[in-house]
This record gives structure tokens, C-alpha cells and sequence, in this order.
């Protein structure tokens, strides 16, 4: 788990606040307002994400999610 702050990594918790739906992301217009846990950061800051309801998802960091 990530401890610096803004950095979002493997383990942190996150909630769903955009849908940028720009390159590498999923549509996450469904997905607003979830909770999840991230599974991977690529180093850019595109995030494989676990969500409470078991989807997996791939969210931009500090635009589509933002730590809980």
C-alpha cells in the first residue's frame, strides 16, 4: 500500500468519482460512487480495480478514482 500522498497503488482502497472513459479505462458511468481495492498500477497511473462487487475495472488515478 502506497503511502505517499496522491500516489494511488496496489492495496488502496478507492472510490469511483469520474468516467473519463479515455484510453485503457472501462466505461465507469455504471460504476459511480463504488467502492473497491486496487489490484495494479501501470507506473502512468491507469489502475486495474477490484470493486466491492467483485467487477473488475480500469480507472485513471486522481480523474476516475480517488482514495476513500
Amino acid at each position: 500500500m502506497s503511502k505517499r500522498t496522491g500516489y494511488i497503488d496496489h492495496g488502496d482502497r478507492i472510490i469511483v468519482v469520474g468516467n473519463t472513459h479515455a484510453v485503457g479505462s472501462s466505461n465507469l458511468s455504471a460504476h459511480q460512487g463504488r467502492h473497491g481495492t486496487v489490484l495494479n498500477n501501470d507506473g502512468f497511473g491507469l489502475c486495474q480495480i477490484r470493486l466491492d462487487n467483485r467487477t473488475i475495472v480500469y480507472a485513471w488515478s486522481d480523474v476516475d478514482i480517488k482514495r476513500e
